[in-house]
């Protein structure tokens, strides 16, 4: 049997259909099992990859205190450096277009990371760890645009570290990769927008080079000439179009990277309709920190949010004992559950309201989900569901999780009281914010 033959027939029954009658499979077949269903997953990926290098043997495992006690250890007898990137996956049989072209972005990732990693051995050893980071961050997520932002950090043991924003907005349909002239009806207007935006949030800073940068790639093609792509990166969100300069590119180092945002209604002539079509429910997985600028009760007044989720070393290893929501300057903090290691935050917003799903990963293996409700005066823990997060879609090497970025439809995965996992249910948001059983 080829390789393309294997992978068709494991992609089917891992769906919960036989391969070979395609009747579907009974809920209490052993191929519905989560961990089964993960495994299917695990060798579909493993078929579908084709990769220059292979794999670390432990890429993707659980991160614990003796994985950190090794590090170190292997720091000691000579190791120079790690690299961490991100992997991003699409459910093939709906969008097969853009399922080809995040594979072939996912391994343009990993060659990316391993060409940082060989940069990193070739220092020359000192007194800390190099490390590398390709941070990744999906901004929208719907029927009219994929949209991924990577922050590439290099640690060279320099006082300034390298850091790169690469991103990439994506047609569902068809996998092609938008321009702004897909997004903007008049790409000319951009330039000027970008510098007014850049003074107003930032008034302090002196800017250098500003105008170059920010018409690069548009406004120069309107007099006949040809430039490169914009120097400067964009994403498409449920807001608007976020703009991302590197630090160095229009200022000194030191005063970091900048970020601005062209929000839909404040330039409705400029953006193309169809993506100011926004869902009347998503979710967008929150970096850490974040900062966003929305309004949180609809009263036609912006407010400013900003979520953190401060982590603490002690003598089990790392832990996030709170969240820190700051919402108008007043901050609020939200408990996470006992031996909480790792939090995964989304901002929700669904029947008009907003909400804060904090994905809370414990030290034993299990998750609880905590649904924070917002308005422009706090936050404020509305649910904690127990033995309850998304399901894990497929495995290789590194966890494939299945973002949370339609309300509507999402899966999750629950566990009874002894650890035993349910077979994964469809979920919805329901009017008080909480999931609900079923698809809406």
């Amino acid at each position: 049997m080829d390789v393309q033959r294997a992978k068709e027939l494991l992609t089917i029954l891992a769906d919960g259909t036989d391969p070979l009658t395609g009747e579907v499979l009974p809920d209490d077949h052993v191929c519905n099992k989560g961990e089964i269903v993960r495994a299917l997953n695990c060798a579909v990926e493993a078929l579908s990859r084709k990769r220059k290098k292979p794999l670390p043997e432990n890429t993707g495992k659980p991160w614990t205190e003796e994985l950190d006690q090794e590090l170190c250890r292997l720091f000691d007898e000579g190791m120079k450096s790690y690299v961490d990137y991100p992997r991003i996956r699409v459910d093939g049989g709906d969008w097969p277009a853009l399922a080809d072209a995040l594979d072939r972005l996912s391994a343009e990732l990993y060659d990316e990371a391993m060409d940082l990693a060989e940069d990193l051995d070739e220092l020359p050893l000192g007194d800390t760890l190099y490390s590398g980071q390709i941070a990744q961050t999906v901004t929208r997520a719907d029927e009219n645009c994929l949209s991924l932002l990577f922050e590439e950090q290099r640690n060279d043991g320099t006082d300034e570290p390298d850091w790169e924003y690469e991103a990439y907005n994506f047609d569902p349909a068809t996998g092609a990769e938008m321009t702004l002239e897909d997004v903007f009806d008049d790409a000319g207007m951009l330039p000027d927008m970008l510098e007014t935006r850049l003074h107003e949030r930032y008034p302090q800073t002196e800017f250098k080079d500003l105008w170059p940068v920010v018409s690069s790639g548009t406004v120069w093609e309107e007099q006949g000439q040809t430039e490169p792509d914009p120097e400067f990166e964009w994403t498409l969100s449920y807001e608007g179009v976020e703009f991302y300069f590197e630090p160095g590119l229009i200022a000194d180092y030191a005063a970091g990277p900048f970020h601005v945002t062209v929000r839909y209604v404040d330039e409705p002539i400029a953006v193309a309709a169809k993506f100011q079509r926004i869902p009347a429910a998503y979710a967008e997985l929150l970096e850490h920190p974040a900062e966003r600028t929305l309004d949180l009760d609809s009263d036609g007044q912006l407010d400013t949010l900003l979520t953190e989720i401060p982590a603490q070393f002690g003598e089990s290893g790392w832990a996030v004992p709170t969240l820190e929501v700051t919402i108008n300057g007043e901050k609020t903090r939200i408990d996470c559950p006992e031996n909480t290691i790792r939090v995964q935050l989304y901002l929700v917003r669904a029947n008009g309201t907003y909400f804060l799903y904090a994905l809370c990963g414990l030290s034993s293996g299990a998750d609880t989900l905590l649904v924070i409700a917002l308005d422009a005066k706090t936050a404020t823990l509305a649910a904690a569901l127990e033995n309850t997060g998304l399901a894990v879609q497929a495995q290789d090497g590194a966890n494939w999780i299945e973002l949370l970025t339609d309300p509507t439809a999402f899966t999750l995965q629950t566990r009874d009281a002894t650890g035993v996992e349910h077979v994964p249910q469809p979920y919805h948001i329901g009017e008080d914010g909480l999931p609900a059983l079923g698809t809406n």
